[in-house]
């Protein structure tokens, strides 16, 4: 979404841009959001809630993060969405040159 408020801009100026969810990291996705054992990680007793951990993309190989959203006794509830799905997005820009 930030290339779309470069198209009107003029060399120096300078604006505050808001961004919504399906211009910038997408909606949260309920989908990707999974229940776990504890037991199912290695360190799973050290999961609570808000910890931010990395999980490997079995089909692209890269680490994304993933935050566990709740935690009780025997489960951990993991959310794989980008931390900022589902958030407006909000940057302050200026336009200072144009490459060719």
């Amino acid at each position: 979404g930030i290339d779309e408020a470069l198209y009107d801009m003029e060399i120096g100026e300078q604006r505050t841009i808001a961004i919504p969810p399906e211009k910038g990291y997408g909606k949260h996705d309920p989908a990707g959001v999974r229940l776990y054992q504890r037991a199912s990680f290695p360190n799973g007793d050290d999961l609570y809630e808000g910890y931010v951990g990395r999980w490997k993309n079995p089909l692209s190989g890269q680490f994304i993060p993933a935050v566990c959203t709740k935690a009780t006794k025997d489960y951990v509830s993991i959310d794989f969405n980008h931390p900022l799905a589902g958030k407006r997005l909000e940057y302050w820009i200026e336009l200072v040159d144009i490459l060719d």
